[in-house]
């Protein structure tokens, strides 16, 4: 089951040893392109500005890239063709400067034909969907050789050309072309795509269903297989038009109407004028039993590089381990798809008798074999190699412009334009046949033909591995439904670079593999899987809960499994992260800096393409909580984010999703779902709050926990969390638990977790809370004071003691009557004879910055004995001229005395407690 992600499930998260590896560079749109050319494009301005920002650098790149197109179209060539060179580039390129281990020798030939894995020989006509023929030609050899059908020998000295497995004599496979040449030029519905709806290629010029049928390329193709989708039986979904009922035509008597003449629009039997069109819903039928699980981007033996200024495609060499590489997986995985340049890039007769001349340009038609030896090569079709003849003579490569190749060697291809058994077969006359290809046992003609090894214009070589789908995934959670359609190799930029998505378990699910894409030979992919909460930031912000790297020998898409599966509930969000390193080349100085694969799916502004005619748009669709990047590891950021960057700058490039996708199957034992148990304290307030006295600590679980429990079992302090807030505030809660006297709003969370079958689901309980203030305590010690000497001589501490040794500050009052009405005037001196008793009240009240503590003052008397001397005369004057009284006879009031903050005195004496008084929090009621 493919899943349709839904925007409703998405929560927001605010030198090379071959080819030309030292010269890459950032790629973007339909191509990769090499270092020169971007040098070209932005170099000047790079003086000076080493590192410009990622959205310009992507700006100055997809300018480059228009100019590349422009460079195709100048020169009469299809730029999806066009381009394929330059996308190639990148597979021809590797991480490791070490040769490739290509296990044991090849045999000097080998033919999958023979061995049973590979299908008759298709009729394309009357579209150019040699691409799409191509690929379902390339997964049917695979699906024959991993099922254990292709039983034969492969190592033998002639090639099997009849024969071959086909539905029409009930014994081969038959896949769907079209089903997969019509969905790839059509956007994602809500129902095949869910939050990616319209996301995908559409053609410029669609004047009829029928031009969905036509031009393509392999990576176009990657793209839709690797989704599970566009892969059905040809019984489903015929090569054919639909009649004016809806149903596929099925009368097919008149072959030669599906020319490739020029179209005439009012010709009612011309099948280009029908309706080609294909049931939405077919897109996602998973009828065939296989599903393509990866491919494999092979290095190309032609060499090519493309000119930075002018975009024109020069040949530079042959890479024999490239040749050597396509024969390994010929002989491991089935057969291989490549693009090259054909006489023609449609099947056609070159004489009016039906027979075909001995040569053509480039193709010997004595032969059935092909040499191109242009210097500056492109292509026009796509077709299948099947096997191989290292001794395949260079002298049969006669009469054609190019002469004969360097060497011995060459491809046994197999091509859609038909074979006199396919007809037959099915039931229609030979003479419809075109009579393409080399002769077979019966002296048909076969659709096969020969390749040159040094063929200048190959490139492309893909190869498909598969997997049954009773034997593959539950679910394939995806986003990149575009992939690679529009961009068939990721660029690079600088820095620790790394994307991510974002998914949300449907049910319980195991994850069990992750897919990659990888642009390079010996690529490293590292992965990293976190599960998120609700309130995670970034793809990063949760629990760890897979991790692995994976080294791949060639380019292509990969499925991943990994080494410790993740268990999943439903609802679970989790994020899926990659880094694919790479070593990037500043273009500006050249210096080599760590760096990586930017692998996110992209395409040009569909305005853009149009006024260029370039037939092809792309549409990238990327929603909140979906997608991630980050530059340097640390900061994240959304493709939405670097879209709007990119539109500040007038850039045509957009980009969507990361391509990743997550592979989950149904969890056989999924846990039993309840919720904790979490139970507050029951507060004795009388609004029902929790009541507790400040004691210069955080309050603790216990004060606020009542029962905790994962069933039976007890959670442990680390399963609970809090944090809190002032009652009737507007301020977001703080993490922690309150110290301070106060009245709060205490949230406490006792969090998910998997106990023997059993998953708890997280709970929560918020609970009022109400620190009193506390109390303190004061003291003045009984003393003898000194005849004459003032207020200053008392031995009086500075500060009262609080909870936990903290100390209170405050003011000291003094009063000669325990009603404190009457201050002691603070100018007076003892005076008296020695041995005299006074006794003076006083009063201690804390500052109004001790929150923590009673406001209420301490009261306490100070019994003060007189020393040292007579009893002098009073001599000072009170406020209205009077003669003060002597204290000692009188017992007048002594004055209050503000207390300065200092050192806590310890001394002898009564300690007095004042009860605890609740006003304060009375008020704030």
């Amino acid at each position: 089951m493919s899943k349709a992600i839904c925007t409703d499930r998405c929560r927001k998260l605010p030198g090379c040893a071959r080819g030309v590896r030292a010269a890459l560079a950032f790629v973007l749109a339909t191509t990769l392109l090499p270092t020169a050319l971007f040098q070209t494009a932005w170099g000047d301005e790079a003086v000076g500005d080493k590192s410009p920002g990622l959205a310009k650098m992507l700006d100055r790149e997809s300018q480059a890239i228009l100019k590349a197109y422009q460079a195709a179209i100048d020169a009469g060539e299809d730029p999806s063709y066009a381009l394929a060179y330059l996308a190639q580039e990148s597979y021809n390129s590797s991480e490791s400067d070490i040769a490739p281990l290509l296990g044991e020798t090849a045999p000097s030939e080998f033919y999958l034909t023979n061995q049973g894995a590979v299908t008759d020989v298709k009729f394309q006509n009357p579209w150019g969907s040699c691409w799409a023929f191509a690929a379902i030609a390339g997964v049917e050899s695979s699906i024959l050789k991993a099922s254990g059908a292709a039983t034969g020998s492969g190592e033998v000295d002639e090639p099997q050309l009849s024969n071959l497995p086909s539905s029409a004599t009930g014994n081969g496979l038959d896949f769907s072309e079209h089903a997969l040449a019509w969905f790839v030029h059509e956007p994602q519905t809500e129902e095949s795509g869910g939050s990616q709806v319209g996301e995908g290629l559409f053609r410029n010029d669609p004047d009829s269903n029928a031009t969905q049928m036509v031009g393509g390329m392999p990576y176009q193709a990657e793209s839709a297989l690797t989704s599970w989708q566009s892969f059905a039986t040809e019984e489903s979904v015929p090569y054919t038009y639909r009649d004016a009922d809806g149903t596929f035509h099925t009368d097919d008597s008149s072959w030669y109407h599906m020319s490739s003449a020029v179209l005439d629009p009012s010709d009612e039997t011309d099948a280009r004028n029908k309706d080609w069109s294909v049931d939405p819903e077919l897109r996602t039928e998973e009828g065939t039993g296989w599903r393509v699980s990866g491919t494999i981007d092979l290095p190309s033996p032609a060499v090519v590089s493309v000119d930075a200024t002018t975009g024109q495609k020069t040949y530079t060499g042959y890479d024999a381990e490239a040749t050597e590489a396509i024969q390994q997986t010929l002989m491991e995985v089935g057969a291989v798809t490549i693009a090259y340049k054909g006489d023609q890039s449609e099947p056609s007769e070159t004489t009016g008798d039906g027979k075909y001349a001995g040569s053509g340009e480039h193709i010997s038609y004595d032969n059935w074999c092909q040499y191109d030896a242009n210097e500056h090569p492109g292509v026009d079709h796509a077709v299948t190699i099947v096997g191989w003849d290292d001794n395949y003579p260079a002298s049969n490569f006669t009469g054609t412009v190019s002469g004969s190749p360097e060497g011995n060697g060459a491809w046994l291809v197999k091509n859609s334009w038909g074979a006199d058994a396919f007809f037959s077969d099915r039931g229609y006359s030979v003479e419809d046949s075109i009579g393409w290809g080399l002769p077979d046992e019966e002296g048909g003609a076969s659709g096969f033909f020969w390749l040159s090894y040094y063929d200048h214009t190959i490139s492309n070589p893909v190869a498909y591995q598969v997997t049954p789908a009773s034997e593959s995934y539950d679910n394939n959670y995806q986003y990149d439904y575009l992939a690679t359609s529009q961009q068939p190799s990721c660029g690079t930029t600088p820095g620790d670079v790394r994307v991510a998505n974002v998914f949300t378990a449907d049910s319980p699910e195991i994850l069990q593999a992750v897919s990659a894409w990888t642009f390079s030979q010996d690529a490293t992919v590292e992965i990293e899987v976190y599960l998120l909460d609700d309130e995670a930031d970034s793809p990063v912000e949760g629990v760890l809960a897979a991790k692995q790297n994976a080294v791949f020998e060639y380019g292509g898409f990969h499925t991943v499994a990994l080494d410790n599966p993740v268990r999943l509930a439903e609802g679970q969000r989790y994020a899926v992260v990659e880094r694919v390193p790479t070593t990037y080349t500043d273009p500006a100085t050249g210096e080599q800096v760590p760096g990586g694969y930017f692998n996110l799916e992209s395409g040009i502004d569909p305005e853009v393409t149009a006024t260029m005619n370039i037939p092809l748009s792309a549409s990238t669709v990327s929603n909140d909580g979906e997608t991630y990047y980050t530059e340097d590891g640390k900061t994240w950021k959304t493709p939405a984010q670097l879209n709007e960057e990119m539109d500040q700058l007038g850039s045509p490039m957009s980009y969507g999703s990361a391509l990743i996708k997550a592979f989950t199957d149904e969890d056989p034992n999924p846990p039993v779902r309840e919720d904790a148990v979490l139970e507050a304290v029951q507060g004795e307030g009388a609004h029902g709050e929790i009541v507790e006295t400040y004691d210069a600590q955080a309050l603790s679980a216990d004060d606020l926990v009542a029962k905790a429990y994962y069933g039976e079992e007890s959670a442990e302090a680390d399963d609970l969390s809090f944090s809190y807030r002032l009652e009737g505030a507007d301020d977001a809660f703080v993490e922690g638990l309150p110290s301070d006297a106060g009245i709060y709003e205490v949230s406490i969370t006792l969090s998910g977790k998997a106990v023997g079958s059993v998953e708890y689901r997280e709970v929560t309980a918020t609970v009022l809370v109400r620190i009193d203030p506390a109390t303190f305590s004061y003291a003045v010690p009984d003393q003898k004071v000194k005849i004459g000497t003032g207020l200053d001589t008392i031995e009086a501490p500075s500060v009262a003691q609080g909870v936990a040794g903290q100390e209170v500050r405050g003011a000291l009052s003094w009063y000669l009557d325990e009603a404190r009405a009457q201050p002691v005037p603070a100018d007076y001196v003892f005076a008296g004879k020695e041995g005299d008793a006074v006794e003076l009240h006083w009063s201690f009240a804390p500052a109004e910055t001790e929150s923590n503590y009673v406001s209420e003052p301490v009261n306490g008397v100070a019994r003060l004995t007189l020393s040292g001397g007579g009893n002098p005369e009073a001599s000072s004057s009170g406020d209205d001229g009077s003669t003060l009284r002597n204290l000692a006879s009188t017992g007048d009031v002594l004055a209050s005395v503000p207390i300065v903050l200092g050192t806590l005195v310890s001394v002898a004496g009564v300690t007095l407690v004042v009860a605890a008084a609740r006003r304060r929090f009375a008020d704030k009621r």
